[in-house]
């Protein structure tokens, strides 16, 4: 099952929740990471903020995947599908989006006229990824959402793939955090030896 976590939007969950139906997909809308935990077997969160990094900690301390999702005034930025053991985390993007992400001026409101439009194709593009993503279905083209952040400007209907590595020095999964977990017999006081 796919749980759907939307921070101050249920109605764009309950959206989200339809088109993943449309997929034949069973999505649920939940409240908090507390619920249904045990029947999740992926968990999609939209405009997590500064949430992000609890959502990271917890989903890896219980080996489960999750997909961010960043929406933001017709873009969409989905992806990339974070795994507890392997490949980048949320804190690997964070970090990537701070040191790589130009700023760019606030982006203008939605026409009234075009927000419900605008809102079901992003759900259409989430939706659709995340199939590929989760049915391993080839005939619909691999998945750009697994290592990759997919970017649509539904507005200009641009469009850009970002891939998204570890960062070496990530506090939650980098190199450094992995390599102080095992005995370092260089880094050992010379005092210490033979004690």
């Amino acid at each position: 099952m796919i749980g759907i976590l939307v921070k101050d939007n249920r109605d764009l969950a309950a959206q989200l929740a339809n088109h993943y139906q449309l997929f034949n997909l069973s999505a649920r809308v939940i409240e908090s990471l507390e619920e249904h935990r045990s029947e999740i077997d992926l968990l999609v969160v939209v405009n997590a903020g500064t949430f992000g990094s609890q959502i990271n900690q917890l989903m890896r301390k219980e080996g489960k995947r999750w997909l961010h999702v960043l929406w933001d005034r017709g873009r969409v930025l989905a992806g990339p599908v974070f795994h507890p053991t392997e490949g980048p985390c949320f804190e690997c993007l964070s970090l990537r989006m701070k040191a790589n992400m130009v700023e760019e001026p606030e982006r203008p409101e939605i026409p009234e006229c075009l927000e419900e439009n605008v809102r079901r194709m992003m759900c259409d593009a989430v939706a659709l990824e995340t199939y590929k993503f989760v049915s391993k279905d080839h005939r619909a083209g691999a998945a750009h959402i697994t290592d990759q952040m997919l970017e649509i400007d539904f507005l200009t209907l641009e469009g850009e793939l970002h891939p998204v590595l570890r960062v070496p020095t990530c506090p939650v999964c980098g190199v450094e955090t992995r390599i102080h977990q095992y005995v370092q017999p260089w880094m050992t006081r010379f005092s210490e030896v033979g004690s």
